[in-house]
């Protein structure tokens, strides 16, 4: 029965959570047409498409089972070590603040503690 609930709060939790990966795809999308004006030189096109890319898979991966799988923990680990580096960066070096990198740094590692709980649960009697 715990388990059961662990399992409901925990996908609920992912459900809202991929969401951000929806709006970071059209964050994306529009960089493509209108680059940031803070950030020189601007990422290139196929870095765009390769991030729209992984959102939606990051989404996808989220709202079903592949969460549970090793091999998605794992990517989303090195996810999470590119995600605080290159954004990190951005907050370190940039003398304004960037929003869309607070929230990485906020969100992307709370997931992967959610992903690493879960993996947790799946793979021991807890």
């Amino acid at each position: 029965m715990i388990i059961k609930d662990y399992d409901t709060f925990l996908n609920r939790l992912f459900g809202i959570l991929s969401i951000g990966n929806i709006a970071a795809a059209i964050f994306h999308i529009t960089r493509i047409f209108y680059p940031d004006p803070f950030i020189f030189p601007h990422p290139s096109t196929l870095r765009h498409i390769l991030f729209i890319i992984i959102n939606l898979l990051c989404f996808i991966a989220l709202n079903t089972n592949l969460k549970q799988t090793g091999f998605f923990l794992f990517s989303y680990i090195v996810l999470t070590i590119q995600q605080i580096y290159s954004h990190g960066r951005i907050l370190l070096f940039f003398k304004h603040t960037h929003w869309p990198s607070i929230m990485i740094i906020i969100f992307v590692p709370f997931t992967l503690g959610l992903l690493l709980w879960n993996y947790r649960i799946k793979t021991t009697n807890f």
